[in-house]
């Protein structure tokens, strides 16, 4: 699964939220209130992601048609990765601005 798919679906986004609500299954509707994705968006994201058996699903046969998710083992690890790159990128605080005689200015962490 080429990287490029991941970030331009929202399959970023999915995976981090499913990691942090591992603990149960997730319906898709909540994924619609959570991911800044259109419904078809999510829903084709996660069949792709499906089809890599990083989630699996479960569809309720009786309306309203429940439909949840949760990641795989697989999935589990994935997701655990990119909550790290998350988190690390979350906690840094914004670089400052200071002078470079060469360019002018540059950002200093």
């Amino acid at each position: 699964m080429p990287f490029r798919d991941l970030e331009k679906h929202g399959a970023l986004q999915i995976l981090v939220y499913l990691f942090e609500n591992k603990a149960r299954k997730v319906n898709v509707s909540e994924l619609d209130r959570t991911v800044k994705a259109s419904r078809e968006t999510i829903l084709s994201t996660l069949e792709m992601l499906k089809i890599n058996r990083v989630i699996q699903d479960e569809v309720n046969g009786k309306f309203p048609f429940d439909h949840s998710v949760w990641l795989t083992p697989l999935g589990v690890e994935v997701a655990a990765q990119l909550k790290a790159v998350q988190s690390a990128l979350l906690g840094r605080e914004h670089p400052k601005r200071t002078p470079n005689a060469e360019s002018g200015e540059h950002f200093q962490p």
